[in-house]
């Protein structure tokens, strides 16, 4: 049992030595390890540029796949016309395009991003009206008699409360944004999960609230 152990631990201080190499003559260790680093960033670009070829590939045989078409020799208002028909026909297309030429995730992908846009899109609207009521009733509850007529402090604090749902506002503006540039499929599907349970937590408040 000890030579076994003994062996084993010869193997691993083995492995764990530094494996020293020897420059060819006339080249010195600096210019050996510069020469190794480009081709490693070489080889990095390589793989990178056949991945981006891959992707510009796919994409090319689903938009063939659908019968995507642009139309950028058309005048400017031809081209929307011909645009928006096409995306029609391209939408029904995609409920019936054949097993072989769905490929990755292009479709839940993109389902993610448009729902999470959509939602924060959605916020910043509701926000953008919270807004306009909070600043809108400042004037008017001088001029329509129906309104309570507030204090100057509670003005100023309505006010805040108008910029700071401003503020929100913009920011989910920008959120939304951000979520269409996002490319990083591992970063969206955890964005994602992230809403789905601050979303779900607010509606298990809102229904025990309910339900007390």
């Amino acid at each position: 049992m000890s030579k076994g152990r003994n062996k084993k631990k010869n193997k691993a201080n083995l492995s764990l030595q530094q494996v020293v190499i020897t420059p060819p003559a006339g080249m010195s260790s600096d210019e050996m390890q510069h020469v190794i680093t480009m081709a490693i960033v070489e080889s990095e670009e390589i793989k990178e540029r056949k991945k981006q070829e891959q992707k510009e590939a796919e994409r090319k045989e689903w938009r063939e796949a659908i019968g995507y078409k642009e139309y950028n020799d058309k005048c400017k208002l031809w081209r929307d016309i011909k645009t928006f028909w096409n995306d029609i026909v391209c939408l029904f297309r995609v409920c019936f395009v054949r097993k072989k030429h769905i490929k990755g995730d292009r479709v839940s992908f993109n389902m993610m991003k448009m729902l999470l846009c959509k939602s924060f899109d959605l916020i910043k609207i509701c926000l953008n009206i919270l807004t306009a009521i909070f600043i809108l009733y400042i004037p008017m509850q001088y001029i329509i008699p129906s309104l309570t007529v507030l204090a100057w402090h509670q003005s100023v604090l309505l006010g805040a409360y108008g910029l700071l749902t401003f503020m929100f506002s913009r920011m989910f503006r920008i959120a939304s944004i951000e979520v269409e540039k996002i490319e990083d499929r591992n970063y969206l599907f955890g964005l994602f999960a992230s809403v789905a349970s601050i979303v779900s937590i607010v509606i298990a408040i809102i229904a025990i609230v309910k339900g007390g």
